[in-house]
């Protein structure tokens, strides 16, 4: 019986939905033991060498020398672009999904578009740069937000920020938002400032996560992306 670490969080749709995928085609061509623990996912490591796993499915965050000197097959759920290149990979499609955001706002016959992610992750900056080649090539311009400089931003700081930032956005526009924890950021602040959605601020995320989703009045639209598919492939 293959024995299989999964370091995955699930305290996400993205995590929660890979291993979903991953237990498909376990139950197709197993049986498989897997290894999960649903505490924190770094005090999992220490434990790895002495089960002898045959394969680990994890997210990049936890890389260790530890993990690699099993010298087992690992596939990788990247977060960033840090990652040893010789590893195999789960990436997200920044371009099929900044293009799905573009197409729709245009669709709505919206001329005011805007980008609003996380300045420090790579996979947010790829969501950005394509949106705005899509935007640009319909003849538009994108507003892109630029999150505030500093080791610590907590939400109440920079909540400020994104209030003077809409503020100064022309209105109607679409919101292009990294993901779903950006598009809810947007939702709650809109709904400080007695902005109305969709009519004023049209928003949509990226995850389709239901328990992020619903927190917004009205609920977040979202992508959604194949992750049980990339569950699958990988397993």
């Amino acid at each position: 019986m293959k024995r299989i670490v999964l370091l995955l969080e699930t305290s996400r749709a993205f995590g929660r939905h890979l291993i979903i995928g991953i237990t498909k085609y376990a139950k197709l061509h197993g049986p498989w033991s897997f290894y999960k623990e649903p505490i924190d996912l770094k005090s999992s490591i220490p434990h790895l060498t002495n089960w002898n796993p045959d394969g680990i499915i994890m997210r990049d965050t936890l890389i260790s020398k530890e993990l690699l000197k099993l010298k087992k097959p690992t596939i990788l759920a990247i977060h960033d672009s840090k990652y040893p290149k010789d590893v195999p990979v789960i990436k997200t499609d920044s371009y099929a999904i900044a293009k799905m955001a573009s197409e729709h706002f245009l669709e709505k016959g919206l001329k005011n578009f805007a980008f609003c992610g996380f300045d420090e992750y790579d996979w947010s900056e790829g969501r950005k740069f394509y949106f705005n080649k899509f935007i640009n090539e319909a003849g538009y311009k994108t507003y892109n937000y630029v999150s505030p400089k500093g080791k610590k931003i907590y939400w109440k700081n920079e909540q400020k920020h994104l209030i003077n930032w809409i503020k100064s956005l022309p209105k109607p526009i679409g919101i292009f938002a990294c993901n779903d924890d950006r598009g809810q950021h947007i939702l709650e602040v809109c709904k400080l400032m007695n902005i109305k959605i969709p009519d004023d601020v049209a928003v949509i995320g990226v995850d389709n996560d239901p328990m992020v989703c619903e927190l917004g009045d009205p609920p977040l639209s979202s992508i959604a992306l194949n992750v049980e598919a990339a569950g699958f492939n990988a397993a």
